[in-house]
Order: C-alpha cells, then sequence, then structure tokens
C-alpha cells in the first residue's frame, strides 16, 4: 500500500483533506502532520484519527540532546524561519525533539512521500529527513506557465520537478501565446487579496485580530513571537506604507528605455520565495549593490518594487539606493512588458519576471536555481560569477543567441510533467475545492503512484 503525508499548512489545509479523503478511498494511506491544535481538531474532524496524525506543538525542552542521527542545517532552518529566528536557541531544541518525532512517525506509517510547502523550518524539516532516509518530500506547486497547471517540485526548493508524465500536457503552448494571453491566474487573485487587504474594513479587521489574538495558539512555533513584537511588525509595515507615498520613483519614459539598462526585481520579505528558495542571497540591498557595481559605463539598474511589499521596507532602504548614480526606483506600478522588452537582462532572485523574460529571449539571472533555468537565455548566477565577470555585459554576451524553438522546447518540457488544476489555499482561490478541481488534483497523485511503481520507489 502507498503511504502518503500531509504536513497541514493554514489555508492549504482543506484542499489536502479533500485530496487525501479521495486517495484514501482508492487505497493509499494518508496521514498528517500538524503543529497547530485548530488543525489537528479540522483533521480529526473530517475522519482521521489520532493514530495517523503526529502533532509538533512548540514545547522545547530545555537540554534537548542534539539530533544527529541524519545531517540536517538546523542552523538554516532556524535562520530561514521568519518565526523561530527571534528565539534561536528555544527554536534550536524545538527543531531537535521534532525530528525525532517525525523521523518515529514516517517510520511507523511507512510514509513513502511527504507532500508540503517548504515554508517553516518544520516542513523543511522534513525535506532533510525525507533526503536522508530514501523518502520523496515533494512540494505540489503551480508552475506559473502555462496557467491553470502544477507539478511536484522536488525537495525544499523549485530547482526541478519530478519528471512524472503530465496529464493534458498543452503541447501546443508556445511562448508567444502564452505571453500575449497576460499574467497566470494566481498573479490575478493575488493582486484583488491585496486591493482588498488595503481597505479600511481589511486593516480594522487586522487591528481587532490582533486585540483579541483570536486566530493565535501560543503552541504554534509559527505564532510564538510576542504580542509586542507583532506590534512592531505589523505596525512597523503600515507606518512603512505611509512613508512609502513619499519614496522617491523615477517614471519609465522613452528616454529611459532608451538608455541601456538591466532591471531588478524586487521580492516580498519576508517571504519563502526569497527565505528559503533563496536563501543566502537574502539581503536584497547587497544584490543590488553587486549588480550595480558590475554595470558597464552609462548603464542604468532600474529596481521595481513589489506591489504586494510595499510597507516591508523602511525608507531609509529606498534612499540608500538612490546613494548610487543610475540606480532608479521606478514607480511600482510601471508594467513589466516593455521593461522586459527594452532591458539588456533582468536579474531576481527566484521570480516569474525571470521566466517571462526568457520566454521573450531578454537575457535572465536568477540567484536561486529555479525549474526555470532549463530555458537558454534564463542563467543561474552567484556573486562569484559578478566578481569574475568583465561586467554585465560580458555575462549577458555569454548566453546564446534567443532561439524560439529552443525556448518553445524548454517551455514544452516544464510543462510535459504538469497537470491541469489549482494547488493552492482557499483564501487565494476559494473554487479550489469544487469538484472538478480536487478531482483532477487527485489524478494527479494518482500519475505520481504510477511514476513511484514504474521507478520501484515506494510500496505501491
Amino acid at each position: 500500500m502507498t503511504s502518503f503525508c500531509f504536513i497541514a499548512n493554514y489555508h492549504l489545509t482543506p484542499l489536502q483533506l479533500a485530496v487525501a479523503r479521495r486517495l484514501e478511498r482508492n487505497g493509499v494511506r494518508c496521514s498528517f502532520v500538524a503543529v497547530n491544535a485548530g488543525l489537528v481538531r479540522d483533521i480529526r474532524a473530517a475522519g482521521w484519527g489520532d493514530e495517523a496524525i503526529l502533532y509538533l506543538p512548540f514545547e522545547p525542552e530545555a537540554d534537548a540532546p542534539v539530533f544527529l542521527d541524519i545531517p540536517v542545517a538546523f542552523n538554516d532552518l532556524v535562520l530561514a524561519d521568519r518565526a523561530l529566528r527571534h528565539l534561536p536557541e528555544r527554536g534550536l531544541a524545538y527543531l531537535y525533539g521534532a525530528a525525532r518525532a517525525l523521523q518515529a512517525f514516517f517510520e511507523r506509517r511507512a510514509v513513502d512521500v511527504v507532500f508540503s510547502e517548504p515554508t517553516w523550518a518544520h516542513e523543511r524539516l522534513a525535506a532533510a529527513l525525507c533526503a536522508g532516509t530514501g523518502r520523496k518530500f515533494l512540494v505540489p506547486f503551480t508552475i506559473r506557465y502555462p496557467s491553470g497547471r502544477w507539478g511536484f517540485f522536488e525537495g525544499d526548493d523549485q530547482a526541478g520537478l519530478l519528471p512524472v508524465a503530465g496529464i493534458g500536457t498543452p503541447d501546443a503552448a508556445t511562448p508567444e501565446n502564452i505571453l500575449n494571453a497576460g499574467p497566470p491566474a494566481y498573479l490575478t487573485r493575488n493582486d484583488q487579496l491585496l486591493r482588498n487587504a488595503r481597505k479600511f474594513s481589511s486593516r480594522a479587521d487586522r487591528i481587532r485580530r490582533f486585540l483579541t489574538r483570536e486566530r493565535i495558539d501560543p503552541q504554534d512555533p509559527t505564532h510564538i513571537q510576542s504580542r509586542w513584537h507583532t506590534l512592531l511588525v505589523k505596525g512597523g509595515e503600515e507606518f512603512n506604507r505611509m512613508r512609502y507615498r513619499s519614496v522617491a520613483r523615477t517614471s519609465v519614459d522613452a528616454a529611459l528605455l532608451a538608455t541601456p539598462f538591466v532591471v531588478y526585481a524586487l521580492h516580498k520579505q519576508p517571504e519563502s520565495s526569497i527565505d528559503v528558495l533563496g536563501r543566502y542571497y537574502e539581503d536584497q540591498a547587497a544584490l543590488i549593490r553587486a549588480i550595480w557595481r558590475s554595470l558597464p559605463p552609462g548603464w542604468n539598474l532600474l529596481v521595481k518594487e513589489h506591489t504586494n511589499a510595499i510597507g516591508d521596507r523602511p525608507r531609509r532602504f529606498y534612499r540608500q539606493l538612490g546613494h548610487w548614480p543610475g540606480l532608479k526606483l521606478v514607480e511600482e506600478t510601471t508594467p513589466m512588458a516593455p521593461l522586459l522588452d527594452h532591458a539588456r537582462a533582468v536579474f531576481t532572485v527566484s521570480g516569474t519576471v525571470a521566466y517571462e523574460a526568457a520566454m521573450k529571449g531578454t537575457a535572465a539571472f536568477t540567484f536561486a536555481p529555479m525549474f526555470f533555468n532549463r530555458f537558454p537565455r534564463c542563467r543561474r548566477v552567484t556573486i562569484e560569477d559578478l566578481r569574475e565577470a568583465r561586467d554585465v555585459a560580458a555575462l549577458i554576451d555569454a548566453l546564446p543567441p534567443h532561439d524560439g524553438d529552443a525556448a518553445t522546447a524548454a517551455l514544452r518540457a516544464i510543462a510535459a510533467h504538469s497537470f491541469p488544476g489549482r494547488f493552492t489555499d482557499v483564501v487565494s482561490d476559494p473554487t479550489v475545492l469544487e469538484e472538478p478541481n480536487v478531482r483532477a488534483i487527485t489524478a494527479g497523485m494518482h500519475a505520481l503512484i504510477d511514476h513511484l511503481t514504474s521507478s520501484n520507489i515506494g510500496n505501491a
């Protein structure tokens, strides 16, 4: 019998439960790991007994022995976790105990595959344990393009998709028709959520929840910040959001587009796309300076803020960037398409903008290893690459010239290991629990089982 384990993740959990319920009817044993007491109650209410649930509350032992059974970069897990980093000693003790509990649970339940997001330390800990014991740790996630499709990413990054034969692969997909279709659906939904969050009623609701702490579980390791710390963070975001109005920004006009330039797309932070996928490159100010110092004479570096990130950074962050000639913060509402059409290159840590640039044929560089680095003109770079190259122009010249057929082949190679459906949370997309989507997601899970069986992995 194939044995799957889902790590419950707040608003994603309802979809996980709906899929697991279908899988169990088809003979797949499903288990759950949760760090939140409310989620444990939800899983029990959905029909799972305590033997199939591992609850990992934040109860670190003061003298917890170091976990040495399997090599795990515990310090990295703590530093990248937006909650545990504020209590590193207790965070390490918690993870040592969690490692033992997870390892025993996976063995007792004979788990073949763990499904999770790679955001929190306990999730990434599970990935490390799977890597050390021959289990699969997979992240079901959107492939971004073509829109409305998802795949299984291996490990706690997005360097590559598990090569499972996809379903309904869009063989006719080309970069041109995808780019002409507009942004992927998940970006449109995120923009709508952002607009809603800025409404007065939403801000008032956040203040009410802060005062009542109605959603706070004090034993949840993702909720361990004190009320004072939460006030400083959330209050600081509101203050930064107001102060952003006075930040000097540059309008993009024909003269600016005619001058050689490269683009750096800022990430929202904290966020797993930068703190986890881009770990060791999470200091975005340092990255921007590194790119700027590598510019040829007369080139500009245009920095574009993420619309979801306004409030994340204090005004001094932008003021310090403005110290460097040719480094310009452009209006965050500037459409990306004309920038990509005229840019010599795009830099990002792990952002979709590099995927879009690569489909257009614009040179694209990511600091994190990403699955769309398979495009010929999308390369992963490091600080050492910037140091060793003559300048940014030399990095661009080292890429092969744009080849539309090669870009199409790269796009279709990604799509070939994807499935129709939307594997996301119910807040971002309430329709994910509708029967057609749950059925489509479950079909992808069964395709995975077929792949594991043919590869002699697991117990299917």
